[in-house]
């Protein structure tokens, strides 16, 4: 991973705590199925660190929940590319097949 990746808050860096902070607030919204609640958050946790591929990547399971495929396809294609981790890209090329869309290619 490049230094870059690693400041903007991709894996192998650690992404300002903000932005922890509201995936942890998105994650407990997402978990409970206030689904726009966890968008708001994870949208938030981008804004602090747009790289960030966890973020990115559960932005596309919720938008996905709320209906929204274009979004979804959007955040989840985002966070295949934006990760280094091997499970998470595989969940997010899964998931992108079960919405109809091809997996990423680097």
């Amino acid at each position: 991973m490049t230094d870059a990746k690693a400041e903007e808050g991709g894996t192998g860096g650690l992404p300002p705590g903000a932005a922890v902070d509201a995936l942890d607030e998105g994650m407990l919204a997402f978990i409970s199925g206030d689904d726009a609640a966890a968008v708001a958050a994870f949208t938030r946790a981008l804004e602090a660190s747009p790289a960030y591929d966890d973020a990115l990547y559960m932005l596309g399971m919720a938008r996905a929940r709320l209906g929204d495929t274009t979004g979804a396809v959007d955040a989840l294609s985002a966070a295949w590319h934006a990760s280094d981790n091997v499970m998470l890209r595989d969940y997010a090329a899964r998931k992108l097949e079960a919405l109809g869309e091809p997996t990423p290619t680097p």
